[in-house]
């Protein structure tokens, strides 16, 4: 959903044509490639994987709480590098304020599209505990090691027995 709401965010007659006129440059050299359109939609598919596994391990619920997320999410890990890269390379504030506020909007038709699967069933909430309980696997996602940093852990730890 965040992928086809950037194709019409970016179309010349909504945001597209202020966002080329503000880089400096010219309509015909927009369309030049599809490479952006080919890398987008993959790495919006994993932002919806990683947004979702979140939503669901953090045991959030409700429409506000998901929108508040959606929100602290951009705030946090999507505006900061827009705004420190464009501070580096000179890129023009107007097309920033273009491509933060799609990221932001993306974040929040992450938020609806959650909303909206999980009122039709497409999405269940299980707790982590409950997850490995039904699979038949203890597991631990997280460990912290020796000096205390949080890592990610993909192994099993035991088969549960029956």
């Amino acid at each position: 959903v965040a992928f086809l709401l950037g194709l019409i965010w970016y179309h010349p007659r909504v945001l597209g044509g202020n966002w080329v006129k503000a880089r400096g440059k010219d309509i015909d050299e927009r369309r030049r490639g599809a490479s952006a359109y080919v890398l987008s939609f993959p790495l919006w598919f994993l932002t919806a994987i990683f947004f979702n596994f979140m939503i669901i391990y953090m045991g959030i619920e409700g429409g506000p709480e998901i929108f508040l997320i959606s929100c602290m999410l951009w705030v946090a890990f999507a505006m900061p590098p827009i705004v420190m890269g464009s501070l580096y390379t000179g890129y023009p504030f107007a097309a920033v304020a273009i491509d933060a506020s799609y990221q932001f909007a993306g974040y929040y038709a992450l938020g609806v599209t959650h909303i909206v699967l999980k009122t039709f069933g497409v999405i269940y909430r299980y707790t982590v505990r409950n997850f490995w309980k039904r699979t038949g696997f203890y597991a631990c996602p997280f460990r912290l090691s020796q000096s205390g940093i949080l890592i990610l852990e993909f192994s099993i730890l035991s088969r549960a027995r029956k």
